[in-house]
C-alpha cells in the first residue's frame, strides 16, 4: 500500500512531495533544483471522505510552501503562483490515483 507521495516538479514517488516548476521565472529548473515539501498520508485511510479531504487539505497546504506568495503584488506574479500552485495539486491527486482524493479535488474545483 503506497502511505505517502512525491512531487517535484511533477514526479510523484513514494512521499508525497509537492513540487514547483518555478513559476516566478520563464526557466524551469532541473528536477533536483525544484523546492518540494514531503506529505505523509500513512495515518490516513484514503478510502473514506475524511482521510482524502485530510489529505487533500495537506497536498494544498504543502502547494503554497512550494509555490508562496510573490514578493511583486503584480497580476501577472499572483497569476503564475496561482498556476503552480494548481499545476502541483493538480499532479499530486492525479499521482496519488485514489478515486476519493479525486472527487474530493473535483469538488474543490467547483467550488473556486
Amino acid at each position: 500500500m503506497k502511505t505517502s507521495v512525491k512531487t517535484s516538479v511533477g514526479v510523484i514517488t513514494g512521499a508525497l512531495l509537492i513540487g514547483a516548476a518555478c513559476a516566478a521565472s520563464a526557466e524551469t529548473p532541473s528536477d533536483d533544483a525544484a523546492p518540494a515539501v514531503q506529505v505523509s498520508y500513512s495515518d490516513l485511510d484514503l478510502n473514506t471522505v475524511v482521510g482524502a479531504k485530510t489529505l487533500y487539505h495537506r497536498i494544498a497546504v504543502a502547494a503554497t510552501h512550494v509555490c508562496p506568495d510573490p514578493g511583486e503584488r503584480t497580476l501577472d506574479a499572483l497569476a503564475k503562483t496561482s498556476a503552480c500552485r494548481r499545476g502541483a495539486v493538480d499532479r499530486a491527486v492525479h499521482d496519488v490515483s485514489n478515486p476519493q482524493l479525486a472527487a474530493v479535488y473535483a469538488s474543490a474545483g467547483r467550488r473556486g
